[in-house]
């Protein structure tokens, strides 16, 4: 009986005083990549001719 509460109290201690040394988490940085296929530097945004309506990327 008293080895079964002293295993059970160090295994809580042990798991509270290693709980304290994780690591915090990164956070990720943001990336957005844009792949297209035969597309011209004026064929959307704020120089194209207006056939394509973006404005999403006119944010960006």
């Amino acid at each position: 009986m008293l080895s079964t509460r002293f295993f059970t109290i160090f295994a809580i201690l042990l798991f509270l005083f290693s709980a304290k040394n994780l690591p915090a988490e990164e956070k990720a940085p943001n990336f957005i990549i844009i792949y297209v296929d035969d597309m011209g530097y004026s064929d959307v945004g704020k120089i194209s001719d207006g056939e394509l309506n973006t404005p999403n990327i006119n944010i960006l």
